[in-house]
């Protein structure tokens, strides 16, 4: 809402029949989103299919995709990370937000995922570890990436989920709920009240 893709209105509506904002976004429903987040595990597969299009049309652009640890359990997740490794895509940057967390519970109790790292080095990428929370980490961690040639990047970002929100640090609410108008209100006053510095720039 602040950069002006829909009204803050439109936050009340969320997860509601109709609204914009729903549980994964639709393409081109609002502007800003190229691709759809369900059914999940689809990601890596078109962050593909569009880091190979853009290598004929233009070399320097870069595609990003960011996907849960949960949803890594897909099988077609690792079918495309195979896919990005036979052509070399190194114009694309898999970020996965290891929080340790999914929908049903932790995901070393429901499908471990670990050794992660060493999975996507296995699969022919490029791969680093990073604190989610930490600018000049995650800074760092995309120039190492950078550096590599002739193979795609992943980049591992450990996190705390709703990191900053009380009320989530603490576990008051679920991985997957809907809020209530109260949640949204305290949410949004905790989130004002932080000063965040981001490129030497302070902004409540």
């Amino acid at each position: 809402a602040r950069r002006g893709y829909f009204e803050r209105q439109e936050l009340w509506n969320y997860r509601r029949l109709g609204s914009l904002l729903q549980g994964h976004p639709a393409y081109m429903t609002a502007l800003g989103i190229d691709a759809p987040s369900g059914s999940l595990g689809m990601g890596i597969g078109i962050s593909c299919g569009m880091a190979l299009a853009l290598r004929k049309t233009s070399p320097q652009s870069r595609i990003y995709c960011l996907v849960g640890d949960g949803e890594l359990q897909e099988g077609s997740c690792w079918e495309a990370l195979m896919t990005a490794s036979h052509w070399k895509l190194d114009n694309l940057y898999v970020i996965v937000d290891r929080n340790g967390l999914q929908m049903e519970g932790r995901t070393e109790e429901i499908k471990a995922l670990e050794p992660l790292r060493e999975k996507f080095q296995a699969f022919g990428f490029f791969c680093s570890e990073t604190c989610g929370h930490d600018y000049p980490s995650i800074d760092r961690a995309f120039a190492e990436a950078s550096d590599s040639r002739g193979m795609p990047k992943a980049i591992i970002a450990r996190t705390k989920w709703g990191r900053g929100v009380t009320l989530a640090e603490r576990g008051d609410i679920p991985v997957k709920a809907s809020l209530t108008r109260n949640d949204v209100t305290l949410l949004l006053d905790e989130l004002n009240k932080e000063s965040v510095s981001l490129n030497g720039e302070e902004r409540s």
